[in-house]
C-alpha cells in the first residue's frame, strides 16, 4: 500500500496535518488515523484517502469529498441556494453548470469554498470564484506535479519537493508562495517586505502537498472562554493527535481559559486511556500555542504566546496512578498544586483537612460547635468545591496523602 509519510515540525505545519486528519476522522472514523500514527512519532498517510472518486459526471479526490461534507454538514444548503444577488438571480440559478457536473454535490462544493475563500473567511482569496475547477485539477495531480521539474526544499515540511509555479497559472502562484492568504497571523504580504528571518526574500516557498494541508490548519485549534484559540504542538503526531482530541472535549465541560490546566488535564486523560511511552526529550517539548486577537485602538491584532509545563510535571501526569487519583479528588486547586510543583502543600491540606474531618465528627458526637468552624468551612470550600458530606473529608485527606507519597517516590525513581 502506497503510503505518505510525514514527520512532526513547525506548529503551523503540525496544525495543518492534524486538521487534515480531523476532517478525515470525521468522514471514515478514529479507527483509520490510528492506524495511520506511527509510535517514533510520524504517521504513514494511505495515499488512496487522495485517489479520485466518481462524482457525477466529474473525478473529485476522495479527501475533498470528505472535506466538502465536512464543511457543509450543519449548512442548510436549500435555504443557501435561494439567496438572490443584487440582480435578483438565485445561488441556484447561478451554480447550474456545477449542479448538471456533479448534482447536489456541485451545491456544497461551491458552498465549502465560500467557507474556506471568501471574504472574511480562514483562506481569503487562496482560491478564487474561477479557480474552483484548476483546483480539484491541481488536488487529482497533487504527487505528478514536481515530476520532472527541478525542485526546491519546502520551507513548511522542509522536504524537498517545493516547485516553481506554472507562469499562466494565477492559482499555483498564489499556493506555492506562503502569503497572507495561508495564514493572516503569520503570512507576508508577499512582494512587498523582505523579512530577515527568511533570508531577506519577501515570502517561503510551499510544496504542493503542503498548499493543501494548509488549508485545514484552522480546525486544529480549540477555542477558548476568553476567545483565544490554542494548538497543543509536540514532537510526535501520535502525541499531538490525542492531546488536542483531548482538550477539545475537556474544553467543552469545564468551559476555561487556563491553557496550562487545560494541557494539564489533557495529558492526564491520554495517560488514563492511551498506552504511551514518553522520552523525557518529548515532554520537555510539549507546547500550547495560544492565539488570541486584541484591539489596539480601532486596529486589530492578535497575540501568539507560547506554554509549556515542565517535563518533571509531564511525567508525574504521565503516571497512571498520579493520574488516577488526581481524577479521583477531581478539584482543579490540587491540580494547579501539581502544576505549579507545589507538592509540599498537598500534603499540609491533607494534614488540615484530616483535622477539620475529626473536629466535626467530634463535634456531632458532642453536640457542641467551635469558634473555628467557620474558618474551617472557608478553607474547605477554597479548596474543596465538590465536597458535599462531611464523611467525604477523611477520604480526601486519604487520597491527598496518597497522592503526595506516590509524587515523592515517583520523584526518587521507585514509580
Amino acid at each position: 500500500m502506497d503510503k505518505l509519510t510525514l514527520y512532526p515540525g513547525n506548529w503551523l505545519y503540525n496544525a495543518s496535518v492534524i486538521g487534515f486528519l480531523n476532517v478525515i476522522s470525521w468522514k471514515l472514523g478514529e479507527d483509520v488515523i490510528e492506524n495511520w500514527l506511527n509510535e517514533d512519532g510520524s504517521i504513514s498517510i494511505d495515499k488512496t484517502i487522495f485517489e479520485p472518486v466518481k462524482v457525477g459526471k466529474e473525478n473529485i479526490p476522495k479527501s475533498l469529498v470528505c472535506y466538502v461534507e465536512y464543511l457543509t454538514e450543519n449548512e442548510d444548503i436549500e435555504e443557501w441556494l435561494e439567496n438572490k444577488d443584487k440582480k435578483g438571480n438565485s445561488n441556484r440559478e447561478k451554480l447550474e453548470e456545477y449542479y448538471n457536473e456533479m448534482g447536489e454535490f456541485g451545491y456544497k462544493l461551491v458552498r465549502a469554498f465560500n467557507k474556506l475563500f471568501s471574504k472574511n473567511m480562514p483562506y481569503q482569496n487562496l482560491v478564487q470564484q474561477g479557480d474552483r475547477k484548476e483546483f480539484i485539477i491541481f488536488l487529482l495531480n497533487l504527487f505528478s506535479m514536481a515530476n520532472n521539474k527541478v525542485t526546491y526544499r519546502c520551507d513548511l515540511c522542509g522536504n524537498e519537493r517545493a516547485i516553481e509555479p506554472d507562469e499562466t497559472s494565477k492559482l499555483e502562484k498564489r499556493l506555492f508562495k506562503f502569503d497572507l492568504m495561508h495564514s493572516s497571523l503569520l503570512g507576508p504580504s508577499a512582494g512587498e517586505f523582505p523579512n530577515s528571518f527568511w533570508n531577506n526574500n519577501a515570502s517561503l516557498r510551499i510544496c504542493p502537498i503542503c498548499s493543501y494541508f494548509i488549508i485545514h490548519h484552522h480546525l486544529a485549534v480549540t477555542q477558548l472562554e476568553d476567545g483565544s484559540e490554542i494548538f497543543i504542538n509536540a514532537p510526535s503526531f501520535l502525541i499531538m493527535w490525542y492531546l488536542n482530541k483531548y482538550v477539545k472535549a475537556i474544553n467543552e465541560k469545564v468551559k476555561t481559559s487556563e491553557a496550562r490546566k487545560l494541557l494539564g488535564m489533557s495529558v492526564m486523560e491520554m495517560a488514563l486511556k492511551v498506552n504511551i511511552q514518553l522520552g523525557k526529550w518529548t515532554m520537555m517539548n510539549i507546547e500550547v500555542v495560544s492565539k488570541l486577537k486584541v484591539r489596539h485602538k480601532k486596529k486589530v491584532d492578535y497575540n501568539l504566546e507560547f506554554y509549556s509545563l515542565p517535563h518533571e510535571v509531564i511525567s508525574l501526569l504521565l503516571n497512571r496512578k498520579i493520574s488516577s487519583i488526581l481524577t479521583e479528588i477531581g478539584e482543579t486547586s490540587i491540580l494547579n498544586l501539581v502544576l505549579s510543583q507545589n507538592y509540599e502543600r498537598i500534603m499540609e491540606i491533607g494534614e488540615k483537612v484530616f483535622k477539620i474531618a475529626l473536629q466535626k465528627l467530634s463535634e456531632e458526637s458532642n453536640k457542641t460547635k467551635k469558634d473555628k468552624s467557620d474558618e474551617d468551612d472557608e478553607f474547605i470550600a477554597h479548596y474543596f468545591q465538590l465536597v458535599k458530606e462531611k464523611s467525604d473529608l477523611i477520604k480526601i485527606s486519604q487520597k491527598l496523602f496518597e497522592l503526595y507519597l506516590l509524587i515523592m517516590e515517583k520523584q526518587k525513581g521507585r514509580l
